[in-house]
């Protein structure tokens, strides 16, 4: 399971598989019944910082911030490699955490990356 909520009464569920493309969605309205509604957050060409990585979405959250979207936070799975423009010597797996927020109430539509990142700033 990569996220689980519930949203103005309806219940999601997020699923993240290796090699899937993204998170798969489901919803329900009374956890019996349920909705498929394909890839949710999927494979991105991440190229943030100096980072490479056509990777799925790992495990993570879903969560909704405080103007009431929600928003789905996960590291990539893999990268070919790390957040160079940080640090020259990074590894594949140092990329930053992500952050997508839904576009629309069913939670089908997500908005571009946004990263979460430790600031340069001393």
């Amino acid at each position: 399971m990569a996220g689980a909520l519930t949203h103005k009464g309806v219940h999601h569920t997020f699923q993240g598989c290796p090699a899937s493309g993204g998170w798969s969605h489901s919803s329900s309205t009374d956890l019996v019944h349920w909705t498929d509604h394909g890839r949710g957050v999927h494979v991105l060409n991440e190229t943030f910082m100096g980072m490479s990585s056509n990777s799925e979405p790992c495990a993570g959250f879903v969560t909704v911030d405080d103007n009431g979207t929600v928003c789905a936070g996960f590291r990539q799975c893999g990268s070919g490699h790390g957040t160079t423009g940080w640090n020259p010597k990074a590894q594949p797996q140092d990329v930053p955490m992500e952050l997508r927020c839904a576009k629309d109430e069913s939670l089908t539509q997500w908005g571009p990356p946004e990263y979460i990142c430790k600031s340069q700033a001393t």
